[in-house]
């Protein structure tokens, strides 16, 4: 049973990096096409930070989860570490990103009126 979800944790880190890749080239695009203002540039630049050392410790990760598995080498703390900081990294975007987009209103379109006639709630 251990050979087996080490083959499956080995292959989500993989297919993650590659979707990490195709995140951050999003992520990019997102950085100089969406309006914003001084103070969500400040954010989105923070979290465009943030989302690059994230990339980089998963794609270093990921290629010592490679090279670890052709030598047949295996699972050491210092791996182990890597990934723990990973983690790390990748909850601390995740936070960054949740602000651009909840604090700052970044890349969302607005939302309707509420104030539209013949739509009230009442409570009871």
């Amino acid at each position: 049973m251990g050979q087996e979800l080490a083959i499956v944790a080995r292959w989500c880190l993989w297919l993650g990096a590659i979707a990490s890749i195709a995140t951050v080239i999003a992520g990019f695009f997102a950085y100089y096409t969406v309006a914003h203002d001084t103070a969500s540039h400040l954010a989105m630049t923070v979290h465009r930070n943030w989302a690059i050392a994230t990339v980089l410790a998963i794609l270093l990760a990921s290629a010592w989860s490679g090279w670890r598995h052709l030598k047949k080498q295996p699972i050491g703390v210092a791996f182990l570490g890597l990934m723990l900081v990973a983690m790390l990294l990748v909850l601390t975007t995740a936070w960054y990103g949740a602000e651009v987009v909840f604090r700052y209103g970044i890349g969302v379109q607005s939302l309707p009126s509420s104030a539209e006639k013949g739509h009230e709630h009442h409570t009871h």
